[in-house]
């Protein structure tokens, strides 16, 4: 003799699940719960997914016992049972045993004007849809200790998730978001390397390949003398450089008066970048007040580093 339980804190309420129980195993089914007059909430599925043979049962809830409510399917209306509690009123629809003519949208509908839908689909083979995965990922070194390679998929039934490391070691992925049919998995802290993702739904497996790739922050030197300014860097990542003319502040033209070389270009290259000079940030000690200030305020706009992109001033008055 089979043995039946109801499992649900509230069953009036909330999804459902209804169990029975005999010599040849333990078998489940979900009533599927949806109650008009309040927004989509997460409990309520958006989609049902299912393998042809397994039972479908669904429950529509309005608060106000007197007003009519059915539930339609592709605009068909069903016949179901009927039941109250309090001031509530519960409209139920089942299948037995679903077929792949069963696939369909079915709408729950007061005759105040109030609706809820869910999507069923049913399938013959088991599902595994990717939703979301990033096959080619590059952190920055300070990143990776709270760093997560993570996939999302689509799957019925339920799938399990194995990480393939660059050493061949595999790693079965915890789950960290299970929301009808929709998986997420998470490798964290992961180390760089080339990586497989292998994805199994009963009988359906799918295998994905993913690199990771791991670079500390690219340090930039920057070299001039009297004819040319370099830009340089030594990164695991390549690095596009663009350089670009700064505008001159009207303020600083008004300094230049200080210098006392007058405008000439070649001249005021040879005062403001002195050949041999290791780094812009290095000035004449001996200067002073204005002088100073414009040196300085030239000299640090020549490279303005921004991660990978290197803009260079090369100064205002180059021909």
């Amino acid at each position: 003799m089979a043995v039946s339980t109801l499992d649900g804190f509230n069953y009036q309420t909330s999804n459902t699940n209804c169990c029975a129980t005999n010599s040849q195993g333990k078998e489940c089914a979900l009533i599927y719960h949806y109650e008009l007059g309040k927004p989509m909430r997460e409990s309520e599925a958006p989609q049902i997914l299912l393998n042809p043979g397994q039972s479908l049962a669904l429950r529509c809830k309005a608060n106000n016992k007197k007003t009519p409510v059915e539930w339609f399917f592709n605009n068909t209306k069903l016949s179901g049972l009927k039941t109250l509690w309090y001031a509530s009123v519960f409209k139920y629809f089942s299948i037995e045993s679903v077929s792949e003519h069963n696939s369909g949208e079915y709408v729950c509908k007061s005759e105040d004007g109030q609706s809820k839908a869910t999507q069923v689909q049913v399938q013959e083979e088991d599902l595994i849809e990717i939703l979301e995965l990033n096959e080619n990922v590059r952190i920055w070194e300070k990143e990776k200790a709270t760093f997560c390679l993570h996939v999302q998929v689509l799957a019925y039934p339920k799938p399990q998730c194995d990480w393939i490391t660059p050493i061949g070691t595999k790693v079965q992925s915890d789950e960290t978001h299970d929301i009808w049919n929709n998986h997420t998995f998470k490798l964290c802290n992961p180390e760089p390397g080339q990586y497989q993702i292998q994805l199994r739904a009963d009988k359906k497996l799918v295998t994905k390949n993913l690199s990771l790739c791991v670079t500390d922050t690219p340090k930039f030197t920057v070299l001039q003398n009297l004819h040319e300014v370099t830009c340089m860097t030594n990164s695991s990542l390549p690095q596009a450089l663009s350089w670009k003319i700064c505008p001159l502040p009207a303020n600083l033209l008004r300094l230049l008066g200080l210098l006392g070389h007058g405008t000439d270009t070649d001249v005021l290259r040879a005062y403001l970048c002195p050949a041999g000079q290791p780094h812009p940030s290095t000035f004449h000690p001996e200067e002073k007040g204005p002088l100073q200030l414009l040196r300085k305020t030239l000299i640090r706009k020549l490279c303005g580093i921004n991660q990978s992109v290197c803009l260079g001033c090369i100064l205002p008055f180059a021909q």
